[in-house]
């Protein structure tokens, strides 16, 4: 077999391979997230804690989301985490329900 021929045959085998691979690159797709406001997560947190009664890592979650707050609703920062800190206190499940409710209010 000549070098013609030969380079003929080693093109042959490789140009559909070089093909598909060329189809596997640059595609984006666009993925549409929905993100929850700080404060949306805090009644979320909430709501949880109104349902079980329980108080649980949750509280710290909340605690975070209030760290987050901005703009007018950063001005209950304070008030929130003061609420939070006699929610944690608290061991009897109604009064764990009612603070967390008396929290939403405020909300």
């Amino acid at each position: 077999m000549s070098r013609f021929g030969y380079r003929l045959l080693v093109l042959a085998c490789f140009l559909p391979m070089i093909s598909t691979l060329n189809g596997c690159g640059k595609s984006v797709e666009t993925v549409e997230v929905e993100v929850n406001s700080s404060m949306d997560d805090i009644k979320s947190g909430l709501n949880e804690i109104v349902e079980s009664g329980v108080i649980s890592s949750s509280v710290e979650d909340i605690r975070s989301s209030v760290g987050n707050l901005t703009g007018d609703e950063a001005a209950k920062k304070d008030e929130l985490m003061t609420d939070l800190d006699e929610l944690s206190g608290l061991n009897d499940s109604a009064k764990i329900k009612a603070k967390a409710k008396e929290i939403l209010g405020k909300l």
